[in-house]
């Protein structure tokens, strides 16, 4: 376990890299190799503490919590001891935040040079209720010294979430509309720019948004995966599924039917594309 730090408040995007990176970048897959995993501790208590014990043996856990003093880390200490969870490649960060959904706003993952030097990429986040959560990729990044590339300024402004994002480590990323509709001064093209600037992605597929979602984030609903092949080469999956398309209210029965017949279509689109580039 590492000495608890504490962090001086970030003002929003005051701290990072506002242009492309000069060198060509690689938004890498969640299945690839990582240096460490970061949770805001603030509620689910329970949840974090399962992802604290799976991921502190393969990597770091940082756990950005709040306090002055170091009582809240005390007792988040406590908390895991108590419940059989070594206190092990911990990394406890004392900063400023609103919400445990670090996955939203928390630092994008990429490379530049293909796997040469690790990067940040941080948007603005799309929840300006919550300005703290929005400083916490430049907290992470300076604690640990990793150069963070911020789309705050024109015209490279651009708003998003990490729930609504997903890449296959190959220049393919996905997301639902809900992108294109809060970033109104943008168009479509401007956007799949900006993310290839800074992430690298040469394809952006923008997902029509599922009935029954409320905040359109492709993360309820979608995930992709590594599966080895006998060639040692891979291609992603795309799954896709949704409980909101199971409800068997009869007034919506039909809206159903037509919603996982638009999904399965989109499955079969997906794969065809995806296969497609990996025999090129």
């Amino acid at each position: 376990m590492e000495l608890m730090k504490f962090e001086p408040v970030v003002s929003t995007n005051q701290y990072g890299i506002k242009t492309p990176p000069s060198s060509p970048v690689r938004t890498m897959a969640e299945w690839e190799e990582s240096q460490a995993v970061a949770i805001t501790w603030t509620s689910y208590s329970s949840m974090l503490k399962d992802i604290v014990k799976a991921a502190q043996t393969e990597c770091t856990v940082y756990i950005v919590c709040s306090g002055t003093s170091g009582s809240d880390s005390t007792s988040i200490k406590n908390y895991l001891t108590s419940n059989s969870v070594p206190l092990t490649n911990l990394h406890f960060k004392i900063a400023p935040y609103n919400s445990v959904w670090i996955r939203d706003y928390g630092p994008n993952p990429a490379y530049t040079n293909d796997v040469d030097s690790l990067i940040f990429v941080d948007w603005i986040y799309n929840r300006p209720s919550r300005p703290k959560d929005d400083t916490v990729p430049s907290v992470i990044a300076r604690d640990l010294k990793i150069p963070i590339y911020i789309t705050s300024q024109s015209p490279y402004d651009i708003i998003g979430t990490g729930g609504n994002w997903m890449s296959d480590g190959l220049g393919t990323a996905f997301g639902s509309n809900l992108t294109i509709q809060e970033n109104p001064n943008h168009s479509t093209a401007a956007i799949d720019q900006i993310m290839h600037d800074f992430m690298g992605i040469n394809r952006y597929i923008h997902m029509t948004v599922l009935p029954y979602d409320g905040i359109h984030h492709i993360d309820m609903h979608m995930t992709v995966r590594r599966l080895k092949r006998t060639s040692s080469m891979f291609f992603p999956i795309i799954l896709l599924f949704s409980e909101r398309l199971t409800k068997s209210s009869a007034s919506r029965s039909r809206q159903t039917s037509q919603a996982i017949t638009l999904t399965i279509m989109e499955i079969i689109s997906l794969m065809q594309m995806l296969l497609s580039s990996t025999r090129q």
